[in-house]
């Protein structure tokens, strides 16, 4: 067998793992993709029950009651919705852009050798 084969066996036989460790991976992924799962799955459930199936029977996977008064609320206060959401976008593009600059900001002065703050006392005051 030549070196590179040899080679290309030992990383395979190395990557390799036993049926029953995959097996106990293969369960704790699939646990912990419905762990992320079915909260979202919930709701979308939960918008589609009626306000009295919830009150009466709490939250559920399966609506009793199916309803779209949510929606239909969601379009009557459209307007404010839409304001929100340029609060967010605003608020979002601000702050990376002032971060950005900032962090750029305090990059240059900390490479610059000859800042005269740059003693070991002051490298606490950066971390903030």
């Amino acid at each position: 067998m030549s070196k590179k084969n040899k080679e290309a066996a030992d990383v395979q036989s190395f990557n390799r793992i036993s049926a029953r460790a995959n097996i106990l991976l293969n369960i704790m992924f699939l646990i912990l993709a419905l762990i992320c799962v079915i909260p979202a799955v919930l709701v979308v459930s939960i918008s589609f029950s009626a306000e009295q199936s919830i009150t009466d029977y709490g939250y559920r996977l399966i609506p009793k009651i199916i309803s779209l008064d949510g929606y239909g609320y969601l379009l009557k206060q459209g307007a404010l919705i839409i304001r929100a959401l340029g609060v967010s976008l605003f608020v979002t593009i601000v702050g990376t852009v002032l971060g950005t600059l900032l962090t750029t900001l305090m990059g240059y002065v900390l490479s610059r050798p000859e800042a005269w703050f740059l003693h070991t006392s002051s490298y606490p005051s950066f971390c903030i």
